[in-house]
């Protein structure tokens, strides 16, 4: 760059019809590679402008960002990368791939029974397993205990 910055400088300081423009330009092959040269040559110094924008900028964008990190809206926006990573990861997880592939089958199956037994059968497998539901986890009783219980 050091190099591309003494050319410039005495490329711009000669005249327009200067043989050594010329000369300099060949010396490169010519053709698209010296009008690539030459246009880097010329416009050396929007290249140093914008390396001092850079500069002078920089400053200004870690400021304004460590203040957006800092504040409510940068916590809350660390806050949503990571709850999306997590569910990402548990949704990309083995356990939970499994249970939908085992959810799906116990469809499947709900499925060819409903389809074997028609509308009323699928209405009364429903009904019975509700009613099993709805007492599952109490005692049940046999007719022996109820015989027994008669008895005394």
């Amino acid at each position: 760059m050091a190099i591309l910055h003494d050319l410039a400088a005495e490329y711009s300081r000669l005249d327009s019809g200067d043989a050594r423009k010329a000369n300099l330009l060949d010396s490169v092959g010519g053709g698209p590679e010296a009008d690539a040269f030459q246009a880097i040559l010329e416009n050396y110094s929007l290249y140093e402008e914008m390396l001092q924008d850079y500069a002078n900028g920089s400053g200004s964008i870690a400021e304004g960002n460590e203040k957006i990190a800092g504040s409510w809206e940068g916590s809350m926006n660390r806050l949503s990368n990571t709850w999306t990573d997590t569910v990402g990861n548990f949704a990309n997880s083995d356990a939970i791939i499994a249970a939908i592939n085992g959810l799906n089958s116990l469809l499947s199956v709900v499925n060819m029974v409903t389809d074997k037994l028609g509308s009323f059968g699928s209405i009364g497998l429903g009904a019975g397993l509700f009613a099993s539901m709805k007492n599952f986890g109490r005692p049940k009783m046999s007719g022996l205990f109820i015989v027994e219980i008669c008895r005394k």
